[in-house]
């Protein structure tokens, strides 16, 4: 393929999938598909939390299946595991860490200053 030898296969991949997003984002969704997305969504909302607690899950995870010389076959119940454990300790960090933590730095913050003009928009200065 012409793609791959100029490496851009990936590129091309990436610009496919931030199309379908953009176009997905600008779509109505009917109510039925819309309950099916929202564990999509919910992963999407815990997605930094997720991606601060995986590891450990992970770690964890490797470390039982080499230890208790499981037949590969139990890998793909493993990583269902992994993905369910990851997802709920994302969701705790979530709850008990981030959104009391981001509360109390907001409630600390001082109040954003509102331009003189009362403009909703700050001005930049024209550089």
């Amino acid at each position: 393929m012409p793609f791959n030898r100029h490496g851009l296969t990936k590129t091309l991949l990436s610009l496919g999938v931030a199309g379908l997003l953009v176009a997905a984002s600008r779509a109505e969704v009917p109510r039925r598909l819309a309950r099916w997305l929202r564990p999509l969504t919910a992963c999407g909302r815990l997605s930094y939390e997720i991606y601060l607690t995986h590891a450990f899950v992970v770690l964890t995870a490797v470390s039982v299946f080499k230890r208790s010389d499981l037949p590969i076959d139990a890998a793909p119940a493993m990583l269902a595991l992994v993905l369910g454990v990851s997802w709920a300790l994302g969701a705790l960090a979530e709850r008990y860490i981030s959104s009391p933590s981001n509360r109390r730095l907001r409630a600390a913050a001082p109040p954003a200053a509102a331009p003189a003009d009362g403009s909703a928009e700050p001005r930049t200065r024209a550089v």
